[in-house]
């Protein structure tokens, strides 16, 4: 495996864990009735973010190492 791999399952835990939160608390706020426009725009876009985030990372897996 290389460098970029073992680093890539490390990062890839950090928004996966924000993504299941995010979800959770939707998820809440729907069972509850505090579903409001404003926090599903939010969640929106914090999601899109979080996809956007993971999407460049994985795109930087075919950049060669360098060293000095």
């Amino acid at each position: 495996m290389s460098k970029f791999e073992f680093i890539a399952v490390l990062l890839s835990i950090m928004p996966a864990l924000s993504m299941a939160n995010l979800l959770s608390g939707m998820v809440q706020a729907f069972l509850k009735g505090e579903r409001t426009d404003t926090r599903l725009a939010w969640s929106i876009l914090v999601g899109n973010i979080l996809l956007l985030d993971w999407w460049v990372f994985f795109s930087w897996n075919d950049h060669a190492d360098v060293v000095y």
